[in-house]
């Protein structure tokens, strides 16, 4: 995956189209063609230093994340990314959101239920383990028919709304996630719209080679996923 991780998780819509611009012009004839949102979309601002613990998350009634209308306030009335991927496709670039893995503590706390599933939010959840730096995921137990629910029911409304590339974070340990990333992959090969994933780097990267299956290609801080 080539292309750019905008302002972390300060990110605004303002900010982000004006390095979308600066990228069609000066860094996309040299391939870098995603413009991608950063980290905690669906949170209230913060500062680029750091993450606000136990923040509220803009979420819809499936728990699914949502983009905050006071940072992205295209994405009001329930329109999603969808106006902010179209405007970024007007540029010649692809448009990309970081995701954690996992699903919205408050939506496992709500037991929030599944779109197109039997299964609610609480029960794929492993709530006593989270992400060490993130608070807002609990894990999810990908052996539980409602895990591939969730997540094909989260990234088709990426997909609906425009979404081209996924940048996926806490998935830096070898083999502890492996059979999660799996299911995304096969979630999103699910849902009829190309998506390209990649994993997050760490600040200091492992050797991931062996779960990938061939030397992880490093862009812009992230590692291709089969």
């Amino acid at each position: 995956m080539s292309g750019c991780d905008d302002l972390g998780v300060a990110t605004t819509e303002a900010g982000f189209l004006a390095n979308a611009r600066l990228m069609a012009e000066r860094r996309s004839p040299f391939g870098d063609d995603i413009a991608m949102v950063g980290p905690r979309w669906y949170a209230a601002p913060a500062s680029a230093s750091g993450c606000r613990p136990f923040a509220p998350l803009e979420m819809d009634a499936h728990g699914r994340p949502q983009p905050t209308a006071d940072r992205f306030p295209s994405a009001m009335e329930g329109l999603g990314f969808a106006p902010l991927a179209s405007q970024v496709h007007r540029l010649g670039l692809r448009f990309g959101v970081h995701l954690t893995r996992g699903v919205p503590r408050q939506a496992v706390e709500r037991g929030l239920p599944i779109a197109g599933s039997p299964w609610r939010c609480d029960e794929i959840a492993n709530p006593g383990s989270t992400c060490a730096w993130n608070t807002d995921m609990c894990d999810i137990n990908p052996d539980h028919p409602g895990a591939f629910d969730w997540y094909r029911a989260w990234f088709a409304q990426l997909a609906a709304c425009g979404v081209d590339a996924v940048a996926l974070d806490d998935v830096a340990s070898p083999t502890a996630h492996a059979g999660e990333v799996a299911l995304i992959r096969r979630a999103i090969d699910a849902i009829g719209r190309r998506i390209e994933l990649a994993g997050c780097l760490p600040a200091k990267p492992r050797d991931v080679s062996g779960r990938l299956g061939r030397p992880p290609r490093r862009n812009a801080g992230a590692e291709m996923l089969p």
